[in-house]
C-alpha cells in the first residue's frame, strides 16, 4: 500500500477511533450517571432524570449503530469516510445534549454545583479532544455543542463573575480547537510513520524471507545434482567421510555400493544428449523406491551412481545391489519410438577399519565395479585385498598416472617403421609412426604396456593429439626432403574417431601446419572400425575427401565382416600379421593371407603384409601379388629423429 494514499490513512485513523469507541461511550455513561447522582434533589428531578434517559438512549443507540448496523470495513473503498460522517451525527448529538441539558440543569445560585457541571463537561470535552485526535472533525463535533450552551448561560446573567466564566469557557473552546488540531496532526505524523515501519516490516519479511529461500535452494544446490535431484558427489563424499569416522570410532560396518551403467553411451549416441539426460532422470526415480529409508544415493557423475549402506554387511548389501541390478535390468527406456535395454556394473567395498581415507575407499570401488564390467558387465564384483583381478586393475590404473604424467611432461617419442613397396611402381617414401612412452631412466616402454591401461582410462583422445601434432611437424620435414613423395600412417584410436573436437582438431592442424593432406594416412584397426561404425564412415568420408588416405589395420583379427569394406573409404588394407608370420607352416593362414589379399584387390585397396620377419616371407608375399611388407625382416623401427 502506497503511504501517500488518503483513504488508507483515512482508514487508519478510523480504525484508531472505532478501537475506542465503546470505552469511550461507556465512560460518557458513567459521567452521566455520576451527574445525575450529583444533581439529583438539588435541581428539577424531572428534567434531570429526562435528560440522562435521553443521553443513556442516545449512548446506546450510537454503540449499536457502529457495532452492528453500519461497521467500519477498511477493506471497503470510502467507508471510512461514510463511517465517520455517520460517527459525527452520533457525536453532534450527544455533545448537544450535554451542552443544551446542561443549559437548563444549572442550578440557581449555587456556585458549587456550577462548578461541578463546567468542570465535569470541560473534562469531558478534553477527554474528547485525545480520544478522536484521529479524526480532525469529530473531537470539535462534541467541544463546540457541549461548551458553547454553557458559555451562553453565562454570558445570559449579570454579574462580572459570571462574563469571566463565560470568557474562560470561550478561550477553552478556543485552546481545545488549537490543541485538536495539533493532536490530529501529531497523530496523523504518528500513522504515516507506523505505515512506514510497517511497510519497511514487511518489505524486511519479504526480503528475509527470499533470502531464506534463497539460501535453502543455494544449499539444495550445493548439495544435489540438478539433474536427478540425488544429492551430488560432494555431498556424497563428505557422507562416506562420516561413514569412515563412525566405523574408526565405534567399530561398526558400513558397505559402499559404486554403480556405473552399461550401455549408456548407445543411448546417448543414438538419440541425443536429452535422451540420456532423461534417462539418468527416469533410472534415479527407479533406484530410490528400491532403497532403505536410511540409505544414502547419489549421482556420482555422468552414468555413475554411489549407494552407501549404513550399519550393514556385505551379504545383505549383495542382496540390495542385486534387487538394484535386476531393477535396472528390467527397465526399458523409450525414446523417439526406441526401446533401449540398459545394465550396470557395481563394485561393492566394505567400509572397515582396513579402508582409512576417502580415496581409498573410492578407488577399490571404482577397481570393483570395473572388474564387474570387465567380466561381461550387468554384475557385481566385491572388493577384496587378495583379488588377482582387482591387482591387475589398480596396476592400469597406475600405467594411466604415468600416461598422464607423460603427456605433462611431454615424456613420448614418436618412431618410424619402413612400410616397403613389393612392386617399383611405387616411388613413395612409405613409413609407420609408432609411439613409445619414457620411464623414469629415460628408457622406452612399448605401447603394449600403457595403451591398455589408456583405453580404459579414456586417454586414448589425449595421446591421439600429442602423436597428429607431432607427427604433422615430422611430415613437413618430410615433405621438404622427399619433394613430397611420403606417405606417413598415423594409427588412431576407437576413442578418437568417436570425438567430434578430435576430428576438428585434426582438420585444423592441417591447415595450420601446411601438409598436404596426401601426405597422410590414418590407420584404425579393424576392431575400432566395427565398433564405431557409424563414426568411423562418417570420419573417413569427410578426411578422404580433403586428401588423405586410410589403412585398415589388423584385417582379419575381429569380425572381418567383408560388407563393411564396401561402404568404407579405405585405400590400404593390413593384413593381420598373426596370419603372416605362421602362413609358410599353416595352410589355413597362408589361405587366409591369400583370400584378404585377392578381396582388397578386387575392391581396388593396396594390401600391407605385417609381421614380415624373414626373405622367405617376403619372397611368397611378391609371389602372392601382396603390395607392401612391414616387419622386423623389411626394417626395425627407429627414433624420428634419427631420419631427418
Amino acid at each position: 500500500m502506497n503511504i501517500t494514499d488518503q483513504s488508507y490513512i483515512h482508514a487508519e485513523q478510523m480504525t484508531i477511533i472505532d478501537k475506542e469507541s465503546t470505552i469511550s461511550l461507556i465512560g460518557g455513561l458513567i459521567t452521566a450517571a455520576f451527574y445525575t447522582v450529583v444533581l439529583y434533589g438539588k435541581v428539577s428531578s424531572e428534567v434531570l432524570l429526562s435528560w440522562f434517559v435521553a443521553i443513556a438512549f442516545v449512548y446506546v443507540i450510537r454503540w449499536f449503530i457502529t457495532n452492528y448496523v453500519y461497521r467500519l470495513d477498511i477493506t471497503i473503498e470510502g467507508n471510512s469516510y461514510r463511517w465517520e460522517k455517520i460517527y459525527i451525527v452520533g457525536t453532534l448529538i450527544a455533545a448537544s445534549l450535554w451542552g443544551v441539558g446542561s443549559y437548563f440543569i444549572f442550578p440557581d445560585s449555587n456556585a458549587l454545583l456550577d462548578t461541578v457541571i463546567v468542570l465535569t463537561i470541560g473534562g469531558l470535552v478534553a477527554a474528547a479532544s485525545v480520544t478522536y485526535a484521529s479524526s480532525k472533525y469529530i473531537g470539535l463535533a462534541f467541544s463546540i455543542p457541549a461548551l458553547l450552551p454553557i458559555s451562553v448561560y453565562f454570558f445570559s446573567h449579570d454579574g462580572n463573575e459570571y462574563f469571566y466564566m463565560g470568557m474562560l469557557i470561550l478561550i477553552y473552546m478556543l485552546v481545545i480547537f488549537t490543541s485538536n488540531k495539533v493532536m490530529h496532526q501529531t497523530n496523523m505524523k504518528g500513522i504515516m510513520l507506523g505505515i512506514k515501519n510497517d511497510a519497511l516490516i514487511t518489505d524486511l519479511k519479504n526480503k528475509m524471507q527470499k533470502i531464506e529461500c534463497m539460501s535453502g535452494e543455494m544449499s539444495y544446490q550445493a548439495s544435489h545434482d540438478m539433474l536427478t535431484g540425488l544429492i551430488n558427489r560432494r555431498e556424497f563424499e563428505a557422507r562416506l567421510e562420516k561413514a569412515i569416522t563412525d566405523v574408526r570410532h565405534n567399530n561398526r560396518n558400513h558397505v559402499f555400493c559404486y554403480m556405473d551403467l552399461d550401455e549408456f553411451k548407445v543411448v546417448n549416441d543414438t538419440c541425443g544428449h536429452v535422451a540420456g539426460d532423461a534417462l539418468l532422470q527416469n533410472l534415479a526415480k527407479h533406484l530410490e523406491g528400491e532403497i532403505r529409508n536410511t540409505d544414502t544415493i547419489a549421482r556420482l557423475g555422468g552414468d555413475e551412481f554411489g549407494l552407501l549402506l549404513p550399519l550393514c554387511n556385505i551379504d545383505k548389501a549383495r542382496e540390495i545391489a542385486n534387487n538394484l541390478r535386476k531393477t535396472i535390468k528390467n527397465f526399458q527406456f523409450v525414446w523417439d519410438k526406441k526401446a533401449f535395454d540398459v545394465g550396470v556394473s557395481i563394485g561393492l567395498v566394505e567400509i572397515n577399519e582396513n579402508m582409512r581415507t576417502l580415496n581409498d575407499i573410492l578407488k577399490a570401488a571404482d577397481s570393483a565395479c570395473y572388474v564387474a564390467k570387465d567380466l561381461g558387465k550387468n554384475r557385481i564384483h566385491i572388493y577384496q585385498d587378495d583379488d588377482i583381478q582387482l591387482t591387475q586393475r589398480l596396476g592400469d590404473m597406475h600405467s594411466a598416472q604415468a600416461v598422464q604424467k607423460s603427456l605433462a611432461d611431454d615424456r613420448f617419442v614418436l618412431f618410424a617403421q619402413e612400410i616397403r613397396a613389393n612392386h617399383k611402381s611405387e616411388i613413395k617414401w612409405h613409413v609407420e609412426f609408432l609411439i613409445r612412452m619414457l620411464d623414469e631412466n629415460d628408457d622406452f616402454i612399448s605401447p603394449d604396456k600403457f595403451i591398455p591401461a589408456a583405453e580404459r582410462y579414456n586417454l586414448m583422445i589425449d595421446i591421439d593429439k600429442w602423436v597428429v601434432n607431432n607427427a604433422f611437424l615430422y611430415i613437413k620435414k618430410f615433405e621438404e626432403k622427399y619433394d613430397g613423395a611420403v606417405l606417413c600412417a598415423i594409427n588412431l584410436s576407437g576413442q578418437s574417431i568417436c570425438d567430434h573436437d578430435f576430428f576438428n582438431y585434426i582438420v585444423n592442424n592441417i591447415h595450420e601446419s601446411g601438409i598436404s593432406p596426401s601426405s597422410v594416412c590414418f590407420e584404425i584397426t579393424e576392431t575400432a572400425v566395427v565398433s564405431n561404425f557409424f563414426y568411423a564412415e562418417k570420419f573417413l568420408e569427410v578426411l578422404s575427401g580433403m586428401g588423405c588416405s586410410f589403412s585398415l589395420d589388423d584385417f582379419g583379427s575381429g569380425l572381418s565382416s567383408f560388407g563393411y569394406l564396401k561402404r568404407l573409404n579405405v585405400d590400404y588394407l593390413k593384413i593381420d600379421g598373426s596370419f603372416v608370420k605362421s602362413m609358410l607352416d599353416d595352410d589355413k593362414n597362408y589361405a587366409l593371407v591369400k583370400s584378404i589379399n585377392q578381396v582388397g584387390k578386387e575392391m581396388g585397396m593396396k594390401t600391407i603384409a605385417e609381421f614380415v620377419e624373414n626373405e622367405a616371407l617376403q619372397n611368397k608375399l611378391v609371389e602372392m601379388n601382396v603390395d607392401f611388407s612391414q616387419g622386423y625382416g623389411i626394417a626395425k623401427p627407429v627414433p624420428l629423429s634419427s631420419l631427418i
